[in-house]
């Protein structure tokens, strides 16, 4: 059965759901709390040195570790033998409609456990590092907050919530680059300028 037709016949059976299953990434920088899987010890990485600490949600990208495995972080579509990248690149339109480029990559992290003693990544290693329960109210109050009142006023500050939840964001927020014919000497001026003007890459 072509993944087109596998894809639509899923679809009608649930009534419009594609299921994946469950896509478990592992890493090498440090280890979880067994809330994933059984990665807390030292004693229980892959034959790569890895733990399994990440879970991928509906994924559509490879996980780029150093040393890889073949279709590691792509989702597999439960029950099929296919993953939900093919199913997309089969069926884009009926998945994912115009917003493919905008599919987010979820994840759910599980760190804690055991140090990486023997881990180069050492800012990594330093992130998963579990902070005493003492010293966590300071240490989110100094790092995070900074002067702010609470979690929701911080993320007020970072988040852009309209933005972010209007799914006409793209046509309404991003610039068009202008292109006009200017000397190699007015290039550092048009670098500057394009945050006024728009670039392809440039959102008020």
């Amino acid at each position: 059965m072509e993944i087109s037709d596998a894809v639509e016949k899923e679809l009608k059976a649930t009534g419009g759901v594609l299921f994946g299953e469950e896509t478990l990434v592992s890493r090498g920088s440090y280890n979880g709390n067994n809330f994933l899987a059984k990665n807390s010890s030292s004693e229980q990485p892959d034959e790569r040195g890895y733990w399994p600490v990440e879970r991928w949600i509906l994924s559509l990208v490879e996980a780029q570790n150093p040393r890889k495995l073949k279709d590691e972080g792509l989702t597999r579509v439960q029950g099929q033998d296919f993953t939900f990248l093919d199913a997309v690149n089969a069926c884009e339109e009926l998945l994912l409609g115009k917003y493919r480029k905008m599919w987010p990559l979820l994840k759910v992290l599980d760190i804690g456990g055991e140090a990486v003693k023997k881990c180069k990544l050492l800012l990594a290693w330093k992130l998963g590092e579990r902070i005493d329960h003492d010293n966590l109210k300071a240490m989110r109050e100094d790092n995070q907050l900074r002067g702010l009142r609470n979690t929701e006023e911080f993320l007020d500050r970072c988040i852009d919530w309209e933005m972010n939840s209007d799914q006409n964001s793209q046509r309404r927020f991003q610039k068009t680059f202008i292109v006009e014919n200017r000397k190699d000497c007015d290039r550092v001026f048009s670098t500057i300028m394009d945050a006024y003007r728009g670039s392809p890459d440039f959102w008020l």
